[in-house]
């Protein structure tokens, strides 16, 4: 891993127990890119990203500004000091969101199939 790009950030005048004038965010809306290196069959490196989105319709609380200069920490500790940001879900409709996402063999179907293409 090389580094990471916040593309989304976090506003200063946020506050409250709502965390009120939060950053929105959709379900597609990307908040970071990772940028990696990648070995292709010349054996030379590529420089890759990978475009990491919100997931969810939710509020942007925190991003990890550690990542800025660590972004190691997203693979030697991705439980702990490696999360990428914390979202506030809208608790409205939060179980219809929940209910669309995909478990992990799901998604390993899914990149298997685009891996394919």
């Amino acid at each position: 891993m090389i580094k990471i790009e916040f593309i989304q950030q976090v506003t200063d005048e946020m506050s409250g127990k709502h965390k009120h004038f939060a950053k929105n965010v959709h379900v597609d809306q990307p908040i970071c890119k990772i940028y990696c290196n990648k070995t292709n069959d010349e054996n030379t490196t590529d420089e890759v990203y990978f475009l990491i989105c919100a997931c969810l319709n939710a509020k942007l609380i925190e991003i990890n500004e550690n990542l800025l200069t660590k972004p190691s920490l997203i693979q030697t500790h991705p439980s702990t000091q490696g999360y990428v940001a914390i979202l506030m879900p809208k608790l409205t409709n939060l179980s219809d969101q929940m209910s669309e996402l995909i478990n992990h063999s799901e998604y390993l179907i899914q990149i298997n199939n685009r891996n394919k293409t």
